[in-house]
């Protein structure tokens, strides 16, 4: 099965993005400006993603990475919830891999990374190619090898 079948219908309704097999959502669905609390849109979005992402990193023995981004704007005075676009970016995606646990994900099966600023979909000329930047992707990568496991295993 491929990531485009496992996820044709939320592809279909236009919700999320598949662009070299990464899952792109838009942190305007999943988040207000800013925050790390999660929309009840969003939430339901996570969690129609579940089944489909499970089988499919079953079937390939890998797992998903949960990424957040944010636009190159510095966290507001008023927001002091969070030191920088790093922690803010972090915390997002941490926010939808515990979501992700919560509606059925095996924990085991996930892991978040923050990018902050640093890697824009587009130059951040202005409200709109900021919006393009504010994102959550999610990226299925191999696990580690066997034998990699056993190199590290605790003896």
């Amino acid at each position: 099965m491929s990531l485009e079948q496992a996820l044709a219908i939320p592809l279909a309704s236009g919700r999320i993005t598949l662009n070299n097999g990464r899952i792109g959502i838009s942190g305007k669905l999943l988040f207000e400006l800013n925050s790390d609390k999660l929309e009840p849109e969003g939430r339901q979005l996570l969690k129609s993603l579940v089944v489909p992402l499970r089988s499919y990193l079953q079937s390939r023995d890998e797992i998903l990475m949960v990424s957040g981004f944010t636009d190159d704007k510095a966290i507001g005075q008023r927001n002091r919830q969070f030191e920088d676009n790093w922690e803010l970016s972090a915390q997002r995606a941490l926010t939808v891999t515990r979501t992700l646990i919560e509606e059925g994900m095996p924990s085991s099966a996930l892991f978040a990374a923050a990018f902050g600023q640093e890697q824009p979909l587009v130059a951040n000329t202005n409200d709109q190619a900021r919006a393009q930047n504010r994102r959550v992707e999610m990226a299925p990568v191999p696990k580690a090898s066997k034998a990699a496991q056993a190199v590290t295993a605790p003896q």
